[in-house]
């Protein structure tokens, strides 16, 4: 290795400590360093064309987070999880519960539909956190165990061929032989193994005694007495009906752009599209607040959104692809080249470990494929092998374990409005939680594809 690569592996470790250290705002951790690479380099050009590439979706995704955030203030305004709480007679003062691979599941599950639905990680858990983070800790969780079984199933685009990834593989299609119609089909093996993996594994954490060290009963949640009138019921029943929505609407939306070349753009406008519907319907269904408070509450949510979520997420792909340049795409390469079937493992891992140390996960996925398929396939590895499945696995379930990732921030700023100061958690002790169950459900899913396609 060059004196300029050990030092752009250094930049990338060193921003890396800045942020879970808190020495340093992650939006600027990611400011500085990329600017250190970028003058070390001095190579613009080749930067430029790489943030070209990651941020083909930006703008829509900016709109997809802006609606997200939007819509999950507008739950919290009205007081949907509260009436939701009372319409499962979950009690918030519950305690340590023995079987809590139950609520971990539901979590886990509730963020990949949303992830899938949305097409966004960090949107599904800005509407889950606030929503399913009470029902978990009624349910019997610890703030640090119910923040991270959120966090674990923030990979649902993984099924989802209207994906950004999904795009970019397609321009290497013509190599990998992967079916892009057929995603889901090809990804609903090793997802569901990887999903019982996790459930397992932080089942098995959770359980253990220094994991329960906040009293859950200082939920900061309003509760709600339902009581028989068929009125209150109805309106309790009713606080599903946006998620159901939301689902049902992108579920036909995924099967119309499956057959469309230009399915992202339009699987990301019916994102956008559902979200906007759902939020009329929630304020046209206002109970305990007037529709005005309301309105501007997805104003202030989705502008918090845009803040807190866009602004990270382009400062960190300024900051990988600043990496990317200063490193060298083809040095890269080189690193794996003649290791035979072991280039493959190499991918992976150099894939899923940039994702957890700058916590991008499009902008490493999409850079990824481009750098190690072409030259795996040229190296003789069989076509039927799943390398760009392999690799947006990858990028996709590694980023559920990194410190600094957009989506981690977001349940942690999410879960510490519910719970008093000295019950609050930190985004590295929710990736710390997080860490082993995705490690885990990460080699399970990669050794399926591996092995089951071949």
């Amino acid at each position: 290795m060059t004196v300029q690569q050990i030092f752009s592996v250094c930049v990338l470790v060193g921003i890396f400590i800045l942020i879970i250290k808190k020495i340093l705002d992650a939006r600027i951790a990611f400011t500085f360093g990329g600017i250190i690479l970028l003058l070390v380099s001095k190579n613009f050009d080749k930067l430029l064309d790489l943030i070209k590439i990651s941020a083909v979706s930006l703008k829509i995704s900016a709109i997809i987070v802006f609606c997200a955030f939007g819509f999950a203030e507008i739950l919290k305004t009205d007081k949907y999880p509260a009436e939701t709480l009372s319409l499962l007679k979950i009690n918030i003062r519950g305690g340590q519960k023995k079987f809590n691979f139950i609520p971990i599941t539901i979590a886990l599950i509730a963020t990949f539909i949303g992830s899938f639905t949305l097409l966004s990680a960090n949107a599904s858990c800005g509407i889950v956190a606030p929503f399913f983070f009470p029902i978990l800790i009624g349910m019997g969780l610890s703030p640090q165990v119910a923040s991270a079984a959120i966090i674990i199933g923030a990979w649902g685009t993984i099924m989802h061929p209207g994906d950004i990834n999904a795009l970019m593989i397609d321009l290497v299609h013509k190599n990998c032989k992967m079916d892009l119609v057929n995603v889901m089909r090809d990804h609903l093996i090793p997802t569901i193994t990887a999903i019982v993996v996790m459930v397992v594994t932080l089942s098995v954490i959770g359980r253990r005694k220094n994991s329960v060290s906040v009293a859950s009963n200082n939920v900061n949640v309003d509760t709600i007495e339902i009581k028989n009138g068929g009125k209150f019921k109805i309106r309790a029943i009713v606080s599903f009906l946006p998620f159901i929505l939301l689902i049902l609407y992108n579920f036909c939306s995924f099967f119309i752009v499956c057959s469309n070349e230009e399915r992202p753009k339009y699987a990301k406008i019916a994102v956008v599209a559902s979200l906007l519907l759902c939020s009329l319907l929630a304020i046209i269904l206002a109970r305990y607040n007037t529709r005005r408070r309301m309105c501007l509450g997805f104003i202030k949510g989705g502008i918090a959104g845009i803040f807190d979520i866009i602004i990270l997420m382009i400062t960190s792909m300024v900051f990988i692809n600043s990496f990317l340049v200063c490193f060298g795409k083809n040095d890269i390469t080189a690193l794996i080249n003649g290791l035979g079937v072991y280039q493959i493992i190499a991918a992976v891992v150099i894939t899923a470990i940039l994702t957890i140390l700058s916590g991008s996960g499009d902008a490493i996925i999409t850079s990824c494929v481009q750098i190690f398929v072409p030259s795996i396939i040229a190296s003789g590895i069989p076509a039927s092998v799943p390398i760009s499945s392999m690799i947006w696995f990858a990028g996709e379930i590694g980023r559920c374990a990194s410190p600094v990732a957009a989506a981690t921030r977001t349940v942690a700023k999410e879960v510490n409005k519910l719970v008093p100061e000295e019950s609050k958690v930190e985004a590295d002790q929710i990736a710390s939680k997080a860490f082993f169950p995705v490690i885990l459900g990460l080699i399970t899913s990669e050794l399926i594809l591996y092995f089951f396609h071949k």
